[in-house]
């Protein structure tokens, strides 16, 4: 992963990567660098222009992280 940054895991996503600290803030959407990465236009954004996601997709990742960044429970 490009920057130490691993999303396969609640705990992974909580410590981030290499340099930003949490990637996600549980609850506070504004304050999760990933959404804004997301959110961005700029050489910070995630992921690249050709992939990047669909206004109901980030809604979606903004909503889950308002809410607390629920992880669900793999066996």
């Amino acid at each position: 992963a490009k920057g130490g940054l691993r999303l396969d895991a609640r705990a992974s996503a909580l410590d981030g990567g290499k340099t930003d600290g949490p990637a996600i803030v549980p609850g506070k959407p504004a304050d999760s660098p990933l959404l804004q990465r997301i959110k961005s236009n700029g050489r910070d954004q995630m992921p690249p222009k050709a992939d990047r996601l669909a206004a109901e997709q980030i809604r979606i990742l903004e909503t889950c992280i308002a809410e607390g960044a629920r992880w669900p429970a793999l066996n």
